[in-house]
């Protein structure tokens, strides 16, 4: 993982015992992180996957609540 500026990569997991991994230190929001990983297997180290990017951000604020305008019958029977 990198610094979220271009910097150098960096390990932030050296043994995955789980699917999935979350990086929740110094993540600075409004940055795009870049990911690589190389796995190890009987026959070595294999070469880095490609970089994947992730932009970190937070939840959106909540939206304006709704204001009633108008409405039109449509009840009505001819």
């Amino acid at each position: 993982m990198d610094d979220g500026l271009l910097g150098e990569f960096k390990t932030v997991l050296s043994t995955v015992d789980r699917q999935f991994f979350v990086a929740k230190d110094k993540i600075v929001r409004g940055r795009s992180y870049r990911f690589r990983y190389k796995v190890k297997n009987v026959t070595g180290w294999s070469f880095y996957s490609d970089v994947a990017y992730i932009f970190a951000f937070s939840i959106p604020d909540r939206p304006v609540r709704p204001t009633f305008v108008q409405a039109t019958d449509t009840s009505a029977t001819l």
